[in-house]
């Protein structure tokens, strides 16, 4: 809800009445200051205690453990309390402008209450004059929808599907598995634990892991949304297995045929389905092509081949030839595929049947 003075004395006197204490989260420093002073306006003989990360171990400790022995009624803290403390008497918790919380840290806070035998109540308030982006308003909506035990799991589903997974062998915050699906990786990472442990070498090890992921999901960089909107299937887990599903397939009757199916079950596709749709169209061609990559700039596409390269590689010199207008071969062994301001405009399409020319021309 938005944040409501009014709300916020109601929901701290009803805990102080049954005995029990309220913890106060606030996401920046500089609001426990101003929230504060608002609450001793308007409770003047509250009993407030302060905590932050920039305390001194001592002071800390010292605040917590006063809390822990009901000497203060509110504690006032930032998200330092998401973990780890367990103070059984406390069963109100207040989060102010809880769009700035992750959907775990939301979690995280609420599990700090409800630790006891009694009713527990979790405020989640949002600031009047913020305009909250898309994700924000629907982890607040996720968190509201979690009203039972054991609701874990289904926090970790939504937040991968909300903010996308990281790459399990590196550094990188976002990686193949957003590329190609969580279950298509980790498929993926299986086959290559198996080729490292049965190679010889390592170095023979390393390049048959990298065989398998550029002969298995060409890298396609084209600035275009590919997802299933919520809006046309709302289940998650619904959501998920058809993400998998599309990631398993290798040919193109298959697509079509998956298409149709769920032209019949959901109805008509969205633009955003179209296009990953029409990506795993353009990767199972990529694939039969040997492509590794395909990059899609302001005047045309370059395409990169890997080391296998295409069979009949001649007919495509040829064509490139003879079409100089339309195509270019880089010294590097990219392709240049140039488009008109027309094609441009469904660029997906434009490449797919680009490809398509060039299968038929190599007889794949």
């Amino acid at each position: 809800m938005p944040y409501d003075g009014l709300i916020v004395r109601e929901a701290i006197l009803r805990e102080i009445q049954r005995g029990g204490q309220i913890y106060f989260v606030c996401p920046r420093l500089k609001d426990l200051d101003v929230m504060e002073r608002k609450l001793k306006k308007l409770m003047p003989h509250i009993r407030l205690g302060v905590g932050h990360g920039q305390l001194s171990a001592a002071e800390l400790d010292g605040v917590m453990e006063d809390f822990y022995q009901g000497k203060f009624d509110v504690l006032l803290a930032t998200n330092i309390v998401e973990s780890g403390l367990d103070v059984p008497n406390a069963n109100t918790l207040i989060v102010y402008r809880a769009e700035y919380f992750g959907l775990s840290q939301l979690y995280q806070l609420k599990g700090r209450i409800g630790r006891s035998k009694k009713r527990a109540y979790a405020f989640f308030m949002t600031e009047n004059s913020t305009v909250m982006e898309k994700k924000a308003y629907k982890r607040l909506e996720v968190i509201q929808s979690l009203d039972r035990l054991g609701a874990g799991f289904s926090v970790a589903s939504h937040d991968m599907d909300l903010r996308g997974a990281g790459n399990l062998v590196g550094k990188a915050q976002s990686g193949h598995i957003k590329e190609v699906g969580y279950e298509l990786y980790q498929q993926y990472l299986n086959e290559a634990i198996e080729t490292l442990k049965s190679a010889p070498a390592a170095q023979e090890a390393k390049s048959a892991f990298l065989s398998i992921d550029q002969a298995s999901s060409p890298q396609l960089n084209l600035g275009i949304q590919v997802s299933i909107p919520e809006s046309y299937i709302p289940d998650l887990n619904l959501r998920v297995g058809i993400y998998r599903k599309l990631s398993e397939l290798t040919n193109l009757d298959a697509l079509d045929r998956y298409q149709e199916e769920l032209i019949d079950r959901f109805g008509d596709l969205p633009d955003s389905l179209k296009n990953l749709i029409g990506t795993i169209h353009l990767k199972i061609l990529a694939m039969d092509l040997h492509i590794s990559k395909i990059e899609k700039g302001t005047k045309a596409v370059a395409v990169s081949f890997n080391s296998q390269i295409p069979d009949n590689i001649e007919k495509i010199v040829a064509l490139v030839t003879t079409n100089p207008a339309r195509f270019q071969l880089k010294p590097s062994g990219k392709l240049l595929c140039l488009f008109n301001e027309n094609e441009k405009a469904n660029i997906l399409e434009s490449i797919i049947k680009v490809l398509q020319n060039l299968r038929n021309i190599c007889s794949i």
